[in-house]
């Protein structure tokens, strides 16, 4: 988790001085992003545990850093839009 906190921080950081405007997750690019974590082992009940912020889930965090790897393979715009929003959110909360 370490190596991907400190990616996404990076990436945040970049992301601030480069100036560009920030482009929301679309529909698709969620589905895209749902099919990568699927794809990294990833079970609709760990989704649905992340989508709820579920404490009571034993392997939440292991299904968020399942997440978040799946968010960094994401590649071109999809991954670009997914990766800004997570950020925000991230650095927003």
């Amino acid at each position: 988790m370490d190596k991907i906190g400190a990616t996404l921080f990076h990436a945040f950081g970049a992301a601030k001085r480069g100036g560009l405007p920030a482009a929301s997750a679309s529909d698709e690019d969620w589905s895209r992003l749902a099919d990568a974590f699927i794809k990294a082992g990833g079970a609709s009940v760990e989704m649905n545990a992340i989508a709820n912020v579920s404490l009571e889930f034993e392997g939440l965090c292991p299904a968020v850093a399942k997440l978040y790897t799946s968010a960094l393979s994401l590649q071109g715009e999809p991954g670009r839009h997914i990766k800004t929003t997570l950020l925000y959110e991230i650095a927003r909360n």
